[in-house]
């Protein structure tokens, strides 16, 4: 079949997040099926990462995504004409769906194709009417999830002000799945929540694979408490802040050998400035190989409160055999069993009681771990997935065909 994939920034093998892994390896599975054209958003100096990637794409369109700080200031002057119609494309996020909007626009004149595929649901927020081939729309994230959150978090005029963004996320969403013949969630909550939402909308449920290699064993090297995530993203920030400041002192209290350790690219000043307070927290950044700290991890701490679609990370750790302590937003999307395959807690004391058990008990450790692990490796599988996308083609090209 002759695909369209169309994703807001370059899915190489070496990105720093979990959502550009997923679809790398996405990308890889599917190739072996389907003649792939990508577009996707690149920087100036990604030379060798469009190179990877042309063993899996028959065509590679990319998009220019600024970098330096002279970049962006010259792309804000580019945008000013467009800003008259639409003011958010100054941001670069927005400027950088619209230019992917305009390049599928461009490509869809000049040659044809069996089936276009989006991926993230704000990638496609410049699309006014259904596009003229069958097309596919995966939602990593419910764009309404984390609005609510933030709404249902806030007080005063801030409250206000985040009534405002609900109503305008939702009626942007509305707009944008509706426009596809089939949008493909990455959990049943989220696709019931979708159904509920948008009643029109043709909602399917796709459970991607693994983004990494599992082979190796978890042996923890001490007491070591580890989190992973983009580290500019202000919902891992503030899990990593929760953490430092309701969860470490009780838990030094009694085990005041503990480490915390952070990895995850651009950590924000205030994570950075974390390790001066004590020389116990480690912010590593960027790492090529996260399975290294996986791999020696004692458990895996992720307190989330704001969020949407399925976790990534947690998944990883679930993988890794790493016993995970969590909230219900961040086993919203995963659906593992709470107390069996990993922890779930709301409140700090809680959070913190779940930390102890497993430091106290190592063995209750251990048990938590693998029943996570196996939990992982038997509901996460690219042969799965790559077989449910292909079923998901084959139907909407065939109800085309039968019009």
């Amino acid at each position: 079949m002759n695909l369209l994939l169309v994703v807001p920034y370059l899915p190489h093998e070496k990105i720093p997040h979990a959502g550009g892994q997923v679809v790398h390896q996405e990308l890889r599975h599917l190739s072996k099926w389907h003649r792939i054209t990508l577009i996707a958003a690149a920087h100036s100096s990604d030379g060798l990462a469009i190179e990877s990637l042309r063993p899996y794409c028959a065509e590679i369109h990319t998009v220019k995504q600024t970098k330096t700080l002279g970049e962006k200031l010259w792309r804000v002057v580019q945008s000013f004409p467009i800003a008259l119609l639409h003011p958010s494309v100054l941001k670069p996020r927005i400027r950088r769906s619209y230019d992917l909007t305009r390049t599928v626009h461009r490509l869809l004149r000049e040659k044809p194709f069996d089936l276009i595929q989006i991926e993230f649901t704000d990638t496609a927020r410049f699309f006014r009417q259904p596009l003229p081939l069958p097309s596919v729309l995966v939602a990593i994230d419910v764009l309404e999830k984390p609005a609510r959150r933030r709404l249902e978090s806030s007080h005063g005029i801030a409250r206000w002000l985040r009534k405002t963004d609900y109503r305008r996320t939702v009626r942007l969403e509305e707009h944008i799945v509706r426009l596809f013949d089939r949008v493909l969630t990455l959990s049943k909550h989220d696709a019931d929540l979708l159904a509920r939402l948008y009643p029109k909308t043709s909602v399917s449920v796709l459970t991607y694979g693994l983004t990494r290699q599992t082979t190796y064993k978890n042996e923890p090297r001490g007491k070591d408490l580890l989190f992973v995530g983009a580290m500019e993203r202000m919902v891992n920030v503030q899990s990593v802040m929760f953490t430092v400041e309701k969860l470490l002192p009780r838990l030094w209290r009694e085990f005041p050998e503990l480490t915390f350790t952070i990895v995850g690219g651009n950590p924000a000043p205030a994570v950075q400035e974390l390790p001066k307070r004590d020389s116990r927290i480690r912010v590593m950044g960027f790492v090529p190989e996260v399975e290294t700290y996986l791999a020696s991890a004692y458990a895996f701490v992720a307190p989330l409160f704001v969020g949407g679609g399925i976790i990534i990370k947690i998944v990883e750790a679930l993988a890794a055999g790493v016993p995970v302590v969590t909230t219900s937003v961040g086993n919203e999307g995963v659906e593992a069993t709470p107390g069996e395959e990993l922890l779930q807690e709301e409140t700090p004391d809680g959070l913190t009681e779940a930390c102890l058990k497993l430091l106290r008990d190592p063995d209750f450790r251990d048990r938590i771990g693998e029943q996570g692990r196996q939990f992982a490796l038997r509901k996460y599988s690219w042969e799965a997935a790559t077989k449910f996308l292909n079923q998901q083609y084959e139907e909407l090209v065939s109800a085309i065909k039968t019009r």
